[in-house]
């Protein structure tokens, strides 16, 4: 989890810490800010589960199928913000 922590986190100049360039302070600041926007975004999806269902929780598969929900490729005609425009 470290290792995908300082991979998400932009701006992690490991080369600027080692020189001096950079505080230890300053890059472990960054690193706790990006966990914390995952754990927020973690924890509006479970907020957001539990208004919609308040016994969903109560099934055994629910975290299962959060966590599905949430690394499914998109479908259903979703347009890829990434894709070209067309050349018609």
């Amino acid at each position: 989890m470290f290792i995908s922590l300082v991979a998400r986190t932009p701006d992690i100049d490991r080369i600027a810490l080692d020189k001096g360039q950079r505080t230890v302070n300053e890059t472990v600041n960054m690193l706790m800010l990006t966990m914390e926007e995952y754990i927020n975004y973690g924890l509006s999806v479970l907020a957001e589960k539990f208004k919609e269902d308040e016994g969903y929780f109560y099934n055994k598969n629910s975290f299962l199928d959060i966590f599905k929900d949430l690394t499914r490729p998109k479908q259903d005609g979703a347009e890829d913000d990434d894709a070209p425009e067309s050349l018609d």
